[in-house]
């Protein structure tokens, strides 16, 4: 079947440890799980908006090291919690998510994005926009939202 289900090989699941994070993780390994591939967990940190919300001091020379320690930290338990018998990567990646999820995709050679959305309206919308939405934009690859 092209361009159908089947040709799905590699799966790209984008996590922000989230619960809504958390139900796309599980969607996309069903779909690993009966199309036999490959998931690729991705997180992508803005430095920016970590360094705001981390206890972690920015201007300390050793933030960014230490900010990815942990960051690989809770991307390691995530993918330590996965089903066994899953063909599984993962990466860590620092830049902005809606531009790097799709380079990501096509980088990897990913058949799918798996993603969470947020459900953001009004005034949060508007201000932080949806990654899930800017992702839809930049892609090439077929995205599958989950929504929270």
């Amino acid at each position: 079947m092209v361009g159908g289900m089947s040709d799905i090989e590699r799966i790209l699941v984008a996590t922000d440890f989230s619960d809504t994070a958390a139900r796309a993780l599980e969607v996309a390994v069903g779909l690993a799980q009966r199309q036999g591939a490959t998931l690729h967990v991705l997180h992508v940190y803005p430095l920016l908006m970590y360094a705001l919300g981390q206890d972690l001091v920015p201007d300390d020379p050793q933030f960014e090291a230490r900010l990815r320690e942990r960051l690989q930290a809770k991307l390691d338990e995530t993918v330590a919690a996965l089903p066994k018998g899953l063909t599984v990567k993962s990466s860590l990646v620092q830049g902005n998510p809606a531009r790097e999820i799709p380079a990501q995709a096509e980088k990897l050679g990913a058949n799918l994005i798996v993603m969470g959305t947020h459900g953001r309206t009004g005034f949060q919308h508007m201000m932080l926009g949806s990654v899930a939405e800017r992702t839809l934009r930049h892609s090439t690859v077929p995205v599958l939202t989950v929504p929270g």
